[in-house]
């Protein structure tokens, strides 16, 4: 880790300034199926401006910086990722205000990232940030079945609250009582 928080502020030495300003938000690492690479090291970064960044890095790249988009309040912004068995990532961030869901892509494609945000959750009554987590699901949408969804786990009002992205939307979603892996979205 100590390595990759140097490669980290390599990347933002350009603006001194700017890399004093900036705040690691979270850490973690992420091994992606059938990938040469090993595992990815992945950090949230706020920037001076609020605006949140991801930095990647493998055992075999240089580290790579990419803007989600989204700007966040001071404070911790939580994170969590899950790889999919074709190797796409998926990452939720939390904040007070709610959670996000992203779209990655494959880490171990060469050149910049392109996120897609899929969705997001406000805060409802007694969310915990901390408690948001991101999973690979399979869903039940009427008759058809996704064997694997991203969803976000998110923690409020004292339940765990699970919310199955139908490749359009985040929608809340239930265990269906036959079986154990099997969702379904209302």
């Amino acid at each position: 880790m100590k390595k990759f928080a140097l490669l980290l502020l390599a990347l933002l030495v350009p603006a001194a300034h700017a890399a004093l300003q900036a705040q690691v938000q979270d850490h973690d690492t992420l091994a992606l199926p059938s990938s040469a690479a090993g595992p990815y090291d992945l950090m949230t970064v706020r920037s001076a401006s609020g605006q949140l960044l991801l930095v990647d890095q493998s055992a075999i790249s240089s580290p790579r910086d990419t803007a989600l988009g989204i700007t966040v309040p001071a404070g911790v912004t939580a994170a969590s990722f899950a790889a999919s068995a074709n190797g796409n990532v998926y990452a939720a961030f939390a904040t007070a205000g709610g959670a996000y869901l992203f779209d990655l892509g494959d880490l171990a494609q060469s050149g910049p990232l392109h996120p897609v945000q899929l969705g997001s959750v406000a805060a409802a009554a007694g969310f915990d940030p901390q408690s948001v987590q991101v999973g690979i699901i399979a869903i039940l949408i009427g008759l058809l079945v996704d064997p694997s969804a991203p969803a976000l786990y998110v923690r409020q009002n004292g339940h765990m609250a699970v919310f199955a992205y139908d490749g359009k939307s985040l929608r809340n979603a239930v265990f269906d009582g036959t079986s154990n892996t099997m969702m379904v979205v209302r």
